[in-house]
């Protein structure tokens, strides 16, 4: 996986249904521990609610083979009226690495099946909807050797390649560039560096991770 949707911050929305309060909070997440903890401080912080019904998703990633990558929990209320809807709007949105949680207050009047549903998949899907968004990219750092005399020419030519991005250099007998790009722009990224140096590029890939960029889509 190059490229997955991811939120940058957390939003929260409320909406009332026959009295009763629905609370969502969409929250970006890392693990199943964040969400563990995020879930913690928001039973906390609303310690007189009826339900905490949630669900999660996280990507599936190389590192993460021993994880849940999907959780959910109805929380007391009936079967199949909570979690599983809430888990429907993270799969239709295909989301990752995101908790949604529903707070309900009840108002006293029950609601049935149908309501429960339309409840929680309504604050759970415009908690999604409000929440900034971001992409992970997966991406790799170089280290890029240069000579002295190259060193200015080379920083330029880094700086208009998009979405290049420098992180630092090291000055030695020769001069090292380090810098991270998107696994995606490699080929074209060696052919760039290799005009400039009219041959090879010396250079060598320290590590791979994902970098959030920011969100392109509508």
């Amino acid at each position: 996986m190059d490229t997955y949707p991811i939120l940058s911050a957390e939003a929260t929305v409320e909406i009332v249904m026959k009295k009763s309060r629905f609370i969502g909070r969409a929250s970006p997440i890392t693990s199943p521990r964040a969400a563990e903890e995020r879930l913690t401080r928001v039973r906390e912080s609303e310690p007189e609610a009826s339900h905490h019904v949630y669900a999660y998703s996280l990507a599936m990633l190389p590192g993460r083979t021993e994880w849940v990558l999907q959780r959910m929990s109805d929380d007391g209320e009936p079967s199949g009226t909570a979690g599983r809807p809430v888990m429907g709007v993270l799969e239709r949105s295909q989301w990752q690495d995101v908790l949604l949680v529903v707070t309900r207050y009840f108002g006293g009047t029950l609601l049935g099946a149908s309501g429960l549903v339309r409840a929680y998949t309504k604050a759970a899907a415009e908690a999604l909807a409000k929440a900034p968004k971001a992409l992970k990219v997966r991406s790799r750092r170089y280290r890029w050797m240069v000579p002295y005399s190259l060193y200015g020419s080379a920083m330029n030519l880094l700086s208009n390649l998009q979405p290049v991005h420098v992180e630092g250099s090291d000055f030695t007998t020769e001069v090292a560039i380090i810098f991270t790009a998107p696994v995606t722009v490699h080929g074209r990224l060696a052919r760039q560096l290799g005009e400039f140096v009219q041959g090879e590029p010396e250079w060598v890939i320290l590590d791979q991770m994902y970098l959030e960029m920011p969100w392109g889509g509508e």
